[in-house]
């Protein structure tokens, strides 16, 4: 694996994306566009079996390493890459989305462009990288201990003179909105490097049941070193839909959807950038979408789902664990216990079985802190994720006739012991 550590602009990542796909297998699919300036979202395939998994980055805007490491993955698996050597292209296909959301890249990848240009070197980029996450983990220790403290934070500084402009001039309808979400004064100054929804202001991994949940005309602020960013407008963290899922968010459901129901559906990775948690867990709060009687069906559904996601997420959490060279020593991603049936990828969850949501970095900080540390995090960060993925592979596929409910999981007295004994682990 190459493990320069860099920063691509969007340029940079369409110019990654032809080198990665040029003769190496890959079929670019038509896609959907995005609602400034037309935006293409990239959507490519690769192999020709039929189990079919899904593999998205960048569904938010500010999380620049998991289109790095979306990146990444594509070009290891095309070229038969450890730890990919074993992967049979005949019996799988391959649907890559890196960039979910490339408005909100474009917006906060622009904004990095003006203190960390193109030709910086690795050792400035983990310079300025460490100082922003610095900075990003006093302003959340600061907003937890004075929870009504919303002025400017530290990390906002570092980025307080850029404006609309880094924007570059080839998308004016992108740039036109960016100018009117950040002209307005309640959006913080130098928090458009944050920036994780779309264009307008969309939050990517709301559904509108987040929209339904909180109380109208309540305004909603972002958790710790977010708490000065309102959420109920436009802005950095986005606002929830209205009625339907953003755009971008309907075409990553349609995919899943169409592979599903056509009998080839094997899994999706949704990759995030820091945190180290994998979303797995099915949201408890199933009365909210169903009668308060749930059917036997429902509930048999509900639970093979949730046998399926257990067992890939624990390998998933077995395979982020590792000493680094510092001597510190990580013990895998945590698992989280409270989905919300606010966020659209849990909602996916309840559709489809074998759906993770990734979140990649153990140092926070989005966008740049997983750069902060080359050896310690983000090269480990990049080797452990393409470990995981490619048992993820293996295991889904090993799943498929449960999924499709060929093979009867609700009889068995699922245990940790029968997990293993199953392989499943």
């Amino acid at each position: 694996m190459e493990k320069k550590l860099r920063i691509l602009d969007y340029d940079e990542v369409l110019e990654e994306l032809d080198r990665i796909t040029l003769n190496n297998g890959f079929v670019k699919q038509p896609s959907e566009h995005t609602e400034c300036d037309n935006i293409e979202i990239p959507y490519y395939t690769l192999g020709t079996g039929d189990n079919h998994i899904v593999i998205c980055g960048g569904t938010h805007g500010s999380e620049i390493i998991s289109v790095d490491f979306v990146l990444r993955m594509m070009d290891a698996l095309s070229k038969k890459e450890p730890p990919f050597e074993n992967v049979d292209l005949n019996e799988y296909t391959f649907h890559f989305i890196p960039v979910q959301n490339p408005e909100g890249y474009i917006i906060s990848t622009s904004a990095i462009r003006t203190i960390l240009g193109r030709d910086a070197t690795e050792e400035e980029i983990e310079r300025v990288s460490k100082e922003y996450f610095s900075a990003f983990r006093r302003d959340d220790i600061h907003a937890r201990e004075n929870p009504e403290d919303k002025s400017q934070k530290e990390h906002q500084k570092m980025f307080e003179h850029v404006t609309y402009e880094c924007i570059p001039e080839k998308y004016p309808q992108l740039r036109e909105s960016v100018r009117r979400i950040y002209s307005n004064p309640e959006v913080p100054k130098g928090s458009i490097v944050v920036h994780r929804g779309n264009g307008l202001g969309g939050e990517t991994n709301r559904s509108p049941l987040y929209r339904a949940l909180n109380n109208e005309g309540e305004n909603v602020y972002g958790p710790n070193r977010y708490n000065n960013i309102n959420q109920t407008i436009p802005g950095p963290l986005g606002v929830p839909p209205e009625r339907e899922d953003v755009r971008e968010n309907k075409f990553l459901r349609g995919l899943i959807d169409r592979l599903y129901k056509e009998g080839k559906y094997c899994g999706t990775l949704i990759y995030h950038g820091t945190g180290g948690m994998i979303y797995s867990k099915l949201s408890n709060d199933d009365e909210i979408l169903v009668d308060e009687d749930l059917s036997p069906e429902y509930q048999r559904d509900k639970y093979i789902k949730s046998v399926i996601n257990r067992a890939l997420s624990r390998k998933y959490r077995e395979d982020t664990a590792y000493i680094a060279p510092d001597g510190s020593q990580k013990t895998g991603y945590r698992i989280v216990k409270t989905p919300s049936l606010k966020d659209f990828d849990e909602r996916l969850r309840l559709d489809y079985p074998a759906v993770l949501l990734i979140e990649l970095s153990y140092m926070g900080g989005n966008p740049l802190g997983p750069l902060g540390d080359k050896n310690n995090n983000y090269v480990p960060t990049m080797e452990h994720n393409l470990e995981a993925a490619s048992h993820f592979i293996t295991r889904a596929k090993s799943l498929k006739d449960a999924m499709y409910d060929k093979v009867d999981l609700v009889d068995q007295e699922v245990t940790d012991e029968w997990i293993e004994e199953h392989k499943l682990i």
